[in-house]
């Protein structure tokens, strides 16, 4: 029986991150491999009471005697990981993806003249010509997938004989009524369809910001007109396929680079200090701000964090606009941001001073909080960056100057993550105090 004091005391070292966990025996052997959303919580689930294991958790768990991590950026990669460190080592205690048999892939399939079909196939299914997305790691994972798309853009999925059957019955089955598909079998949104075929792929190809902006742009607009129902679909549209969107570093690097995130922190905000002439030293540190309202109303502001270049998310806050009714960025931006500071000045239940702050914007952004700051008498690097040219702002004896960097720099990359991980930050808490304010008015 394994001594499961050291096991739990090596827990807590464990950082709340997706990623990959390998399980070994007393001979360094593989005995299992998981992928999680959470590490340190999906490990820590192992060695809590026993109560409700199966007999071969318990068997697997009596038999570790070291835990190895594999932090990912996103829980996505870390599902890849998973399949390719199973494949590799062929654990004892895993029972898929034994052989490349077991690997699933989405397919747009092209069938003679009939509209493109979209499947769940696996990797010796695939045929000449098909449009293959993936790896997933299980038959699961890839229909979830799969489902919730199918939830945005309706798409065909039935055989031949079937499309052929509904055809000459001039009736849609069950799919269509549902609104999972367009009926393109009895000549219905076939304009659709094909649009949907097109972003579909764009999405799986890691390709939708575009889409991405216009249904955020879409969204505002509804919310504007008050036509609150139709900006909650968007949103949920928004919501359900953010998790497939993002497209993800080839697996490998993680296999050969363990320490592949860490790594690339650590060169991101060393890039930081380079680039920014406002830095002397390495950004430790890392606040970004960003506001959101619509018309001025129920205006909310956030602050995000990155630790050693690290999005910390137990450091994140978020604000309730209180001096602006009307639209005002920049108002707002120096409400929050007068807030933030003042913990600092007065040393009251500080949350840690940043070394360098980010705005979402630009030059109105900077001046607004730069009279903060002097009014403070408290001075820490400020840059802003700009949406879309991502330039990087920022003020130096009394010029504004501008930076631009190659979108591969890991430096840029991460100030593009906190940006818009403010951003998100914001309007999420943006719509929760609409939602309110709607329910008691």
């Amino acid at each position: 029986m394994t001594n499961l004091k050291p096991l739990k005391e090596k827990i807590k070292a464990v950082p709340a991150v997706p990623g990959c966990y390998l399980f070994k025996s007393i001979d360094d052997k593989i005995l299992y491999v998981g992928k999680a959303k959470n590490l340190k919580s999906r490990i820590g689930s192992y060695f809590v009471k026993s109560i409700g294991k199966d007999p071969k958790t318990l068997t697997l768990i009596s038999k570790i005697n070291d835990i190895v991590y594999i932090k990912a950026e996103t829980e996505f990669e870390a599902i890849i990981l998973e399949a390719e460190l199973i494949k590799k080592h062929h654990p004892k205690y895993n029972i898929q993806l034994k052989d490349n048999k077991s690997y699933i892939y989405l397919v747009m399939r092209k069938e003679n003249k009939f509209p493109q079909r979209v499947l769940v196939k696996r990797r010796t299914d695939i045929k000449k010509g098909d449009i293959a997305y993936g790896p997933f790691p299980n038959g699961n994972t890839a229909k979830a997938v799969l489902r919730a798309l199918r939830k945005l853009f309706p798409f065909r999925d039935c055989s031949m004989l079937k499309y052929v059957r509904h055809q000459k019955l001039g009736r849609m089955c069950l799919y269509g009524d549902l609104g999972l598909c367009t009926g393109v079998c009895i000549g219905s949104g076939l304009k659709v369809y094909k649009k949907n075929i097109t972003e579909l792929k764009r999405i799986l190809s890691g390709k939708s910001k575009t889409f991405l902006r216009k249904l955020e742009k879409q969204m505002k607009v509804y919310s504007k007109d008050q036509e609150y129902e139709e900006a909650q679909r968007v949103r949920d549209k928004l919501n359900r396929f953010y998790y497939v969107s993002r497209s993800y570093r080839p697996i490998q690097q993680y296999i050969d680079n363990p320490n592949l995130v860490d790594d690339l922190a650590e060169t991101a905000i060393k890039m930081i200090r380079d680039h920014l002439p406002v830095l002397n030293k390495i950004p430790e540190r890392i606040e970004c701000f960003d506001v959101s309202n619509i018309s001025g109303k129920e205006a909310a502001g956030s602050m995000v964090v990155a630790s050693g270049g690290h999005l910390d998310k137990g450091e994140y806050k978020k604000f309730k606009i209180k001096s602006r009714t009307t639209p005002d960025d920049s108002g707002m931006m120096a409400e929050v941001l007068k807030r933030r500071l003042t913990r600092e000045v007065k040393n009251k239940h500080s949350w840690g001073k940043p070394d360098l702050l980010v705005l979402d914007g630009g030059k109105g952004q900077i001046r607004a909080v730069g009279k903060v700051m002097n009014k403070l008498n408290y001075h820490i690097p400020i840059i802003g960056l700009i949406k879309k040219s991502e330039k990087i702002v920022y003020e130096k004896d009394g010029y504004f100057n501008e930076i631009k960097l190659p979108k591969s720099d890991q430096g840029l990359k991460l100030l593009i993550s906190l940006r818009d991980e403010a951003h998100r930050f914001a309007q999420q808490y943006h719509h929760l105090l609409r939602t309110r304010t709607l329910r008691y008015n």
